[in-house]
């Protein structure tokens, strides 16, 4: 655990080094009249040099996954699991959304409507999930508050009241 966290500093220092000279590189570089595009490209070239303090991208690769607890082979990417990878991801991703069957999203996607299926997936039979819910309060059309409209009518009269006893025209003379 001691290890592990003196790696993970140790990481940290040098990121804030590899920082440090990014922003001396885009200094250095909008003083001497570049742009903020030209001047930000080198920065980050410089900070990301391969050749720095004889270490290689490859070393810090290898700490950071040692500090991270990876082996090196090790592959981060998601290997599809056939030819319908992304569709069944996304039925996943639906039915836990949707908290409903997640083929009758899918299905829903593609354009059919929701009573295709031959089942009974449709609104009616089952609680609306939070995220319909926030659709129908966007979709919602605007009504336009009638106890806020009250009160300010009532608010108009009263100071069209006030006008009139103020030009009384028995005070007047």
């Amino acid at each position: 655990m001691v290890h592990a966290a003196r790696q993970a500093r140790a990481a940290f220092r040098e990121m804030r080094e590899r920082l440090d000279i990014a922003r001396e590189t885009y200094g250095i570089e909008r003083e001497a009249g570049q742009g903020r595009v030209s001047a930000g490209l080198t920065a980050l070239r410089a900070a990301t040099s391969k050749e720095r303090d004889g270490r290689t991208s490859d070393d810090i690769r290898e700490r950071l996954s040692q500090v991270v607890g990876r082996s090196r082979d090790q592959d981060d990417t998601p290997k599809p699991e056939g030819r319908n990878y992304a569709r069944e991801r996304l039925k996943e991703i639906m039915e836990k959304d949707a908290g409903r069957d997640g083929q009758a999203a899918v299905h829903k996607l593609d354009g059919h409507s929701e009573y295709d299926l031959g089942e009974d997936t449709g609104r009616d039979g089952r609680k609306p999930s939070v995220n319909e819910r926030l659709k129908d309060m966007l979709n919602k059309p605007r009504e336009r508050l009638e106890i806020e409209d009250e009160r300010d009518q009532e608010k108009d009269q009263e100071v069209e009241k006030d006008r009139d006893i103020d030009r009384d025209p028995g005070l007047s003379h």
